[in-house]
């Protein structure tokens, strides 16, 4: 049991490591989000999307981990962590509950950062829908005059951009 709840403190403290640098991306994706920093958000989208898939095996390694301790602690189905360690002898937990909550805390403050860097893809994207609207859609309240200066009542479709091109 001590072996496995070793293996269970080293893979939560490198998950927890692997989510606070990924807070850390998502975190300078959102400074550069809000300074139009194309660049960087882009930068920094790719050390996220490589630190989701470390944190997808680093998960993987947990459950197994976690599943082996509730096989010989004699728990059934999948428990939650916190059942897992409360199964582990005192001698054996150390410092779980703190990596856990820890951990807890990590993606409680992504989640945070996330909801804001989508709120802001959202906002920029609605902004350039906007744009493109204005630049591509017919203006109909452009009439022309006639040949004898009377007005010209056929609708009249103007664009800035040729949409046939």
């Amino acid at each position: 049991m001590k072996e496995q709840a070793q293996k269970l403190r080293t893979v939560l403290e490198s998950e927890r490591g692997a989510h606070d640098q990924l807070l850390a991306a998502a975190e300078a994706m959102n400074t550069a989000l809000k300074g139009g920093q194309v660049a960087e958000v882009k930068r920094n989208a790719a050390r996220y999307d490589e630190l989701t898939v470390q944190i997808e095996r680093l998960e993987e390694q947990r459950l197994a981990a976690c599943d082996a301790i509730a096989r010989s602690a004699g728990l059934n189905g999948h428990p939650n962590l916190s059942a897992i360690i409360a199964a582990l002898p005192v001698e054996h937990r150390g410092n779980l509950d703190t990596v856990r909550s820890d951990l807890k805390r990590a993606i409680t403050g992504l989640t945070k950062v996330n909801t804001s860097n989508r709120v802001l893809i959202e906002s920029a994207l609605t902004n350039v829908a906007q744009i493109m609207n204005v630049l591509t859609r017919p203006d109909t309240r452009l009439s022309g005059y006639k040949k004898h200066g009377g007005m010209d009542t056929r609708p009249v479709h103007r664009t800035f951009f040729n949409q046939i091109a």
